[in-house]
């Protein structure tokens, strides 16, 4: 799949684990335009949960 866009990234950080979600936090919080990659399912924003350790998330997500 190719998606035309006019957005201009100065970073683009590739995985949101533990290390790209810290580098691409870090860089925004400092007005840095960045563009994060993941290969993994997307996130359903409705399904979205508050003080929730990172682990959890999959096995809420697999619960449904």
């Amino acid at each position: 799949m190719q998606i035309k866009s006019e957005v201009k990234h100065e970073v683009i950080v590739i995985g949101s684990g533990a290390a790209g979600g810290m580098v691409a936090w870090n860089l925004t919080r400092k007005g840095i335009n960045v563009l994060m990659l993941d290969a993994g399912t997307k996130f359903n924003r409705a399904k979205f949960w508050s003080h929730v350790k990172p682990w959890e998330v999959r096995d809420r997500l697999a619960a449904g």
